[in-house]
């Protein structure tokens, strides 16, 4: 680059927005978003090597798609990627993704995120899906620091039921039977 297309062009990084500036620092520490979450999905396979169709730990590396590394398992010939078979198998946009988890922290609806990280709708309420479904198939086994429980007091409801154990109770009065109720209690 010529000395006076450098001095342009730093010229123009003073028009810059702030999220474009830091997309720019982001990109010259080589510390993109993308790159992290991408290197962290590889380390799974690299520390615990197994193909997610036949679970064999025989498999090479077999190219790249984009800037993740293909492999292939050598028993069933089948080719994968580091989120084949996961929550996050074949979502585009991984780019983004760090934002909208950010997004979906601060309890952002999902208007706002699809608006604010230029994304669809049906793309934001997707991801939000796949973004939870993780944690959801985990189930913390094991709890860690204080816990704290409480009974908590659910109506019952026998709709539906031929024998009702109380009266039938009438929509418009005030009734004078309780309202029978299932404790349920926690025990840790």
């Amino acid at each position: 680059m010529t000395p006076s297309k450098f001095s342009k062009l730093v010229i123009q990084l003073d028009q810059l927005t702030d999220k474009q500036n830091q997309e720019l620092q982001d990109l010259l520490s080589e510390q993109e978003p993308v790159k992290k979450i991408i290197r962290q999905l590889e380390h799974r396979l690299i520390e615990d090597p197994e193909c997610p169709h036949c679970h064999s730990s025989i498999i090479n590396r077999f190219g790249k798609k984009g800037d993740m590394q293909r492999y292939r398992c050598k028993n069933c010939l089948k080719t994968f990627t580091a989120t084949t078979n996961t929550p996050l198998a074949r979502l585009r946009h991984k780019e983004k993704w760090v934002n909208y988890l950010e997004g979906m922290l601060e309890s952002k609806v999902l208007r706002q995120s699809a608006r604010d990280y230029s994304i669809n709708l049906k793309t934001a309420f997707r991801w939000r899906h796949r973004f939870l479904q993780l944690p959801a198939e985990l189930k913390a086994r094991l709890l860690e620091g204080i816990v704290e429980a409480d009974e908590t007091f659910f109506a019952y409801s026998e709709k539906g039921n031929k024998h009702l154990n109380h009266r039938a109770r009438k929509r418009g009065k005030k009734q004078g039977s309780k309202v029978v109720q299932r404790r349920i209690g926690f025990l840790f």
